[in-house]
């Protein structure tokens, strides 16, 4: 049976491959030197609530890098989780970058209240490329 989900998760997958070949062959055709630094995933205990005069609204997390850059580099971000994660927008869009971390806020697509018990709950993490 075909699974959209699935489909949507490896699509995904593949235009990020796209999109790291491009920046790599873009970088090489300038002479520079392209670099993946580090990957990492955020801990999925750091979440913490969007704007406490409107419970619900959403939640955000702050991801630390360390990637030891002097520039801002550029994250690719993904949310990943154990369950629930496939309602939520956001998780992909990189906020306030700079060369040691960035923040990530995520809701729920449908406007349903989303707090950081529930993230925490379900295993939220943020995965995350830097590249120069």
């Amino acid at each position: 049976m075909f699974n959209k989900f699935d489909y949507v998760a490896k699509l995904a997958s593949a235009l990020t491959l796209i999109f790291f070949s491009m920046a790599f062959v873009a970088q090489a055709d300038q002479k520079a030197f392209a670099q993946i630094v580090r990957s990492g995933t955020s801990g999925s205990n750091n979440w913490k609530e969007y704007d406490s005069s409107r419970p619900g609204f959403g939640i955000y997390i702050d991801v630390n890098t360390n990637t030891g850059f002097t520039q801002t580099p550029i994250y690719v971000t993904s949310l990943a989780c154990n369950n629930r994660c496939w309602v939520t927008t956001g998780g992909s869009a990189v906020y306030n970058a700079t060369p040691n971390g960035f923040r990530v806020y995520v809701r729920n697509v449908d406007g349903s209240p989303l707090y950081p018990t529930e993230a925490q709950r379900d295993g939220w993490t943020i995965n995350w490329i830097g590249t120069r």
